[in-house]
């Protein structure tokens, strides 16, 4: 095969693989059991992609394509080896047929997978313009998520549950979730909500920030109306930022909320500073009377709508998420403590496997209890308010269920399992891909100040939701988490080399 047939099909089954991306349950992945959730589709173009990849690297000559963000994940990987051999000096009794070794083992795959994701995406992405042709494909799966998504928001609220259970199980290994929100292609709701705070809005919101154009300008754009309106926005991203944001309501996910307003009050502390301070000079000018003269009218209605429409589409979303008990109990609370204002919130089985999962990392502090283990120490330490009121902590604790607990946080989970060691690893990776992305943003050569400016803005975006993620999800195999890292090693390396 020569060097540019190569590079054509690593470039295919790169793009194919970001159109997988929102299918996170694939149930025609063989050889995983059947609680493994966590079956990304993407795993099948990544397997064909990385022998191509291997080939570039073996390749007498090649530059060195590394890093540090490449070197944190090498010294990662070596303190989950670490801890995982130390914890199998003396490893945990049995929990429901599952033995530490089975854990272990499972766990280091995910790794693996996770690792794979990373590493395509450094490849793949060491110049602004194969930034963009990544971008244009993440775009292509964005846009077929978002039309299953609305379909299904609109069958759900219509009473065509069946039919949609019908299609979503033909992919799926789970059907749609009991109630009315919207889960895409995901497994579940929340995990849509972390796909649309990760993986895309940082960046439609990037490229809406710098009116910066990742894609080609179609027949239209020579039309003078629509030129003109390009000078400022970019329709077809502000027509995909709003269908996204809409979704994300779709989803009902308070913790994807919450991330995606984080993220967007920090971008913008960073790097919309300057956007904010004009918006607010223009609307100021519509207040203003000029040599004496008469307010403009027309001027000032027009402010006075746009204010007006701000306050309807605010209320209008307070409204539509208030429909929902379990986001208006933030507000609903009437608990006379901390622990009954969680239950009330519907977070108390969440903190529950956090304290319980902690209990692993206070007895082995510094090297953790092995990779994949942290579950040993879950049902024993279970917090005593826990173990009443709670259906799904109840299910669990049943000798008759085959789940095995988990911390429900990755965070938490790289603590118990891998100790201070593995945790302080991880948490200076994230640290330093948030540095690139500051760096970016602040690169001030005129021949790619526009396009690392963009990578650094949706960087800093997605970084932040990631983190955040981090709380609220606990498998390294789901590969929202990598490929915007992968991305930012990718285009920093092959800057600094």
């Amino acid at each position: 095969m020569t060097e540019e047939l190569r590079d054509r099909w690593a470039k295919f089954l790169w793009a194919a693989l970001l159109v997988c991306l929102p299918i996170t349950s694939f149930k025609y992945i063989p050889l995983l059991g059947a609680g493994t959730v966590v079956r990304p589709l993407a795993i099948y173009p990544l397997l064909l992609l990385l022998p191509l990849i291997s080939l570039r690297y073996l390749k007498k000559g090649a530059r060195n394509p590394f890093s540090g963000g490449v070197y944190l994940l090498v010294l990662l990987v070596l303190s989950v080896l670490i801890s995982s051999a130390i914890g199998g000096i003396t490893p945990p009794v049995d929990l429901g047929g599952v033995n530490y070794l089975d854990r272990v083992v499972r766990s280091l795959v995910t790794l693996a997978v996770g690792v794979a994701f990373f590493l395509s995406a450094v490849e793949m992405n060491r110049t602004v313009e194969d930034v963009k042709f990544s971008v244009r494909w993440l775009i292509v799966g964005l846009v077929l998520t978002l039309f299953w998504a609305m379909v299904q928001f609109v069958g759900l609220n219509s009473g065509y549950r069946g039919e949609l259970n019908k299609i979503q199980n033909l992919f799926s290994i789970r059907g749609l979730v009991k109630n009315k929100r919207s889960s895409g292609f995901a497994f579940e709701p929340s995990w849509l909500a972390g796909q649309l705070a990760t993986l895309y809005l940082p960046w439609l919101f990037a490229t809406f920030i710098h009116n910066f154009k990742p894609w080609k300008n179609h027949i239209f754009s020579k039309h003078p109306v629509i030129s003109t309106i390009t000078n400022y926005i970019d329709p077809l991203n502000t027509l995909l930022l709003a269908a996204s944001v809409v979704v994300l309501f779709f989803t009902y996910s308070r913790s994807g909320l919450a991330m995606v307003l984080v993220g967007v009050m920090i971008t913008y502390l960073f790097t919309g500073k300057t956007q904010l301070l004009s918006i607010w000079r223009w609307f100021l000018l519509g207040f203003r009377r000029e040599q004496k003269k008469q307010l403009d009218l027309r001027k000032l209605m027009l402010r006075v709508v746009i204010v007006i429409m701000i306050i309807g589409i605010i209320t209008s979303a307070g409204f539509f998420l208030a429909d929902k008990g379990y986001i208006a109990a933030f507000a609903q609370n009437n608990a006379e403590s901390i622990v009954d204002y969680l239950q009330n919130a519907y977070l108390g089985p969440r903190f529950a496997y956090i304290d319980a999962g902690l209990s692993a990392f206070e007895e082995h502090p510094i090297f953790g209890v092995g990779f994949g283990a942290s579950g040993f120490w879950v049902y024993q330490n279970m917090p005593d308010w826990a173990l009443a009121g709670n259906p799904e902590i109840a299910s669990q604790l049943s000798p008759s269920t085959n789940i095995f607990p988990n911390p429900k946080n990755l965070l938490v989970r790289f603590l118990a399992e891998t100790g201070i060691l593995g945790f302080s690893i991880y948490l200076v990776f994230l640290i330093y891909m948030i540095s690139i992305t500051l760096k970016l943003i602040r690169w001030q050569d005129p021949e790619q100040r526009s396009g690392y400016n963009w990578i650094g803005t949706a960087g800093l975006f997605g970084m932040v939701t990631i983190f955040l993620l981090c709380f609220s999800q606990d498998s390294l195999a789901m590969p929202e988490i990598w490929i915007l890292p992968g991305i930012l090693t990718g285009i920093f390396s092959n800057k600094v080399n």
